[in-house]
């Protein structure tokens, strides 16, 4: 049986503007994770396992939409790998393999990955992105 590693580390934050709702900022935080990852995928098998486990954090929150995650993005040319919400309000998430693996071909894997929040309201309008981060 043979693994496949990730990692994930810093590069560039961005800075987005926020839209005032009366005079008052409603989306004033980016959403924060961890600065590096790891994970360990087995052949065969799409569940990465991470350390630490993917969670988005946001000051706005317990704000709806400011406060929730609603995606996470993978950069990267090739990457195999997808990251899905499975909490907005906790941001939780979970990196997955998209088509099964073969260890033999590639054992290692670096990307970055960003977390964005759900913006002002139900259409994300104003949403901010975390500093993006490398998962090995």
């Amino acid at each position: 049986m043979c693994h496949s590693l990730l990692s994930v580390s810093p590069p560039r934050a961005t800075a987005q503007l926020c839209r005032l709702y009366h005079g008052v900022k409603i989306n004033k935080h980016k959403p924060w994770i961890e600065t590096t990852y790891h994970g360990i995928v087995t052949e065969n098998d799409d569940k990465v396992l991470l350390d630490p486990p993917l969670i988005a954090l946001d000051k706005d929150a317990p704000l709806r939409y400011a406060g929730e995650i609603c995606g996470f993005r993978i950069h990267g040319q090739n990457v195999p790998f997808e990251a899905v919400v499975l909490d907005k309000s906790t941001g939780e998430g979970v990196i997955r393999a998209k088509d099964k693996l073969d260890c033999e071909l590639q054992k290692e894997h670096t990307f970055t990955i960003q977390a964005y929040d759900c913006g002002e309201g139900p259409d994300g309008a104003n949403m901010k992105k975390s500093h993006k981060y490398v998962t090995f």
